[in-house]
This record gives C-alpha cells, structure tokens and sequence, in this order.
C-alpha cells in the first residue's frame, strides 16, 4: 500500500489494492470485509469489485531521522507499539493470543510516557492535552492487534480518525483494562479518552515507539504528525 501511494500524484486515487490476508492479525484485511481464505481472497481480485476508503499519512521525528509512512488501519503510539516489539520475539503464537501474551509482557517493562497531543476535530474546533500517557491508538478502522477493538467506532469511510489515548495507570489498572478493549468495553473508564480528529500532532519523550498497521516503523519517535486523506485509497472487496 506504501508504494502505491509514494508512486501516486498527491490528490490523485491511490489503489487499486488488492488484500490476500496472510498477516500475523490481518485486522485491516477482517475490517475492510477482505474473505479469509486465499482461494476466495484471489476470487475477489479477480472480479476487481472496489470500495473507497481513508488513507492516513505520518511524519515523525525518530531521533535524526524523519519516517513518512502512509497507514490504512491504524497507529499506535506508546504501549500499544511496545506490545508490537514483544510480539516479534514470541515465534510460537499468532492472531489475538499473540498480542494478549505480548500485552502481558509488555505491562512489566512499559513506562509511560509524556505525551502532549494537539488536534484539529472534525469542525475544525482544536483541542490539546498535555500529560504522562499509556498509549495513543489512532483508528482509522475499529480492530488493532489481531482482536482488541481499541477505537470501536472508528469507520474507514467517513473522513475522521478515532483516536484514544489512556492515562498513565499502575499495572494492576492496565490489566483490568486490557480484557476490556478485546470488546471495546474500556471506552467509557475514566482512565481514557477519546476524540474524532482531521489531524493530530505529537510531542513525546524520547525513546516513544510508534507502529503503523503492525509494523514499528519508529522505536524512539520524539513527534508524529498525522493527517487524513478522506476516501483516496481504492481496495478491491
């Protein structure tokens, strides 16, 4: 998706894309109605039937280094990228009880981190937020991490992110949450926050790990500025 859309002229419809889901999670393939199976995956791309969708784009600043990478699904900032660098060491797991074991490893070694957040909502009103924060997880579709439904109202097509952070919390705290966002049930706990944005920037400590879909393309980001481009990707269904 990355090089379709580095190979596209800004404005024009990146795509078409088509999705075989071989992932370790393959959220973005479930979330998108992608068949699970590759026979019917290919018989999809085969009868070339597409959808529109939002693309989201990333700067960020990982020490001397600037990262741009476009994302279809989601990002993740802080604990959320952490569990991602835990999963690539378990070799012996896959799909949502991967992610629930690297959760759990993750809790003992992740120290918040000082975030602070600047955002452009959808009426164009901002809003910022300036504090020690868990995790940032930016949804441009419901599902991250193979099963956790961390921005359950986040839909592909309607030229907004969801975005939730939560609140530096001790271990016993992360852990009762952590059940709670396999079904999107944490939204509502004190401890978190969501929003709808066009944009968003950050500032955070060093040593702040970001993931696009999946994939920890920065593990010590100081910034992250992200955008939307409302329904510029063209996937095959």
């Amino acid at each position: 998706m990355n090089g379709l859309a580095q190979a596209t002229p800004p404005g024009e419809i990146v795509g078409k894309l088509g999705v075989i889901p071989l992932g370790t999670g393959n959220d973005f393939a479930d979330m998108v109605g992608c068949a699970r199976s590759i026979e019917a995956a290919a018989r999809v791309i085969a009868a070339g039937k597409t959808r529109r969708i939002d693309l989201g784009h990333a700067r960020i600043h990982d020490g001397t280094e600037v990262v741009e990478r476009y994302f279809d699904n989601n990002v993740g900032i802080g604990f959320e990228a952490w569990v991602t660098l835990e999963s690539y060491k378990i070799k012996w797991l896959s799909g949502t009880f991967l992610y629930i074991v690297a959760a759990l490893r993750a809790i003992r070694s992740y120290q918040s981190r000082l975030m602070m957040l600047d955002w452009e909502s959808g009426n164009g009103e901002s809003g910022r937020y300036a504090e020690k924060i868990l995790l940032v997880s930016i949804g441009n579709s419901r599902r991250t991490g193979g099963g956790f439904y961390l921005t359950p109202q986040a839909q592909m097509d309607d030229g907004l992110l969801d975005v939730v952070f939560a609140h530096a919390l001790p271990q016993w705290r992360i852990l009762s949450l952590l059940p709670k966002a396999l079904f999107g049930k944490h939204i509502g706990d004190p401890a978190v926050t969501m929003l709808r944005c066009r944009r968003l920037n950050l500032a955070c400590s060093a040593g702040t790990p970001v993931h696009l879909d999946g994939e920890v393309v920065a593990p010590n980001a100081t910034s992250v500025a992200i955008e939307l481009q409302p329904g510029r990707l063209e996937v095959i269904v």
